[in-house]
């Protein structure tokens, strides 16, 4: 639904057929899509025209996060619930024991994630100064690759994974000490992302290994790593706030099973796909009889 035609389309469609619709938010382009450019005022009117129509089609509304949903209930009315991404549960490890702490980062450098990983990166090398040995390793897609690797070149502690294939990923992250999600700290990626519950958040918990969130403290990612106990939070772009909270997980692996453990239990308590697919059948259910 990220453009005025195509929820004028489904507008149109839920209309002429009158079933209701059940349109599904997965970060806040609502209130960022065509900001700038020839036309975006008429264009930016139209979204919101048939943004509204849509809600007033629906019953129900899907969000991404707890965040969200209660952003939206108050922006605009009516019913949201929360249905952030699944996961198949699977048997988690250990993790590794070796002397340099890997931390693995799987996903998408844009927008501007490059900027808080390269940052782990500086502070890792900082680190290692002192004897204390960690790695970031950073697997994305070949497209980000050609446009950001650049931007690493210089940091000695990151090291280039390539792209993970899907039938990967799970082996990749058992392979981690710390899973890595970041955020970016720049006003625009803010606005997009601060209701956003990443979808490979909940595949981390699911992992079962400690989560270092790097990001804005109002990023719904950010936060949910911290409130969930999954992992440590850093909400600043600080070097040395960064290097503090590095240097506790990387010299106390205890703390970091402690989090991994908590990690696992989130993930099974709120990601379960068989018990999300469930949810969502319900509210279905819930709408086609209304």
């Amino acid at each position: 639904g990220g453009l005025a035609p195509i929820l004028r389309l489904a507008a149109r469609i839920a209309q002429s057929e009158r079933i209701p619709l059940i349109p599904h938010f997965t970060d806040d382009w609502v209130n960022c899509i065509y900001p700038s450019g020839p036309f975006h005022s008429t264009l930016r009117r139209s979204f919101e025209h048939w943004l509204m129509r849509c809600l007033e089609l629906s019953v129900v509304r899907m969000t991404i996060s707890d965040a969200m949903a209660k952003e939206y209930e108050q922006r605009y009315g009516g019913r949201f619930e929360s249905f952030p991404n699944f996961v198949e549960r699977f048997e988690t490890t250990p993790e590794p024991e070796r002397p340099c702490v890997r931390l693995c980062f799987i996903g998408a450098l844009a927008p501007n994630r490059w900027q808080p990983l390269r940052s782990i990166g500086m502070a890792l090398a900082k680190l290692k100064e002192r004897g204390i040995l960690g790695e970031l390793v950073v697997y994305t897609f070949p497209e980000d690759l050609r446009s950001f690797r650049k931007h690493f070149e210089d940091c000695e502690a990151i090291v280039i994974g390539g792209t993970a294939t899907p039938g990967k990923v799970r082996s990749l992250q058992l392979d981690a000490n710390i899973l890595v999600h970041v955020e970016s700290f720049d006003e625009a990626s803010r606005l997009l992302t601060r209701f956003s519950l990443s979808t490979k958040i909940p595949q981390y918990l699911m992992a079962g290994r400690c989560v270092l969130a790097v990001g804005p403290a109002e990023a719904a990612s950010i936060r949910y790593v911290a409130d969930s106990g999954s992992g440590i939070a850093v909400s600043t772009d600080d070097q040395a706030v960064l290097c503090a909270g590095l240097e506790r997980l990387l010299t106390n692996p205890v703390l970091r099973r402690e989090h991994a453990a908590q990690a696992r239990q989130t993930a099974v308590t709120r990601h379960d796909a068989t018990a999300e697919r469930e949810r969502f059948r319900a509210i279905v259910s819930e709408v086609h009889s209304d």
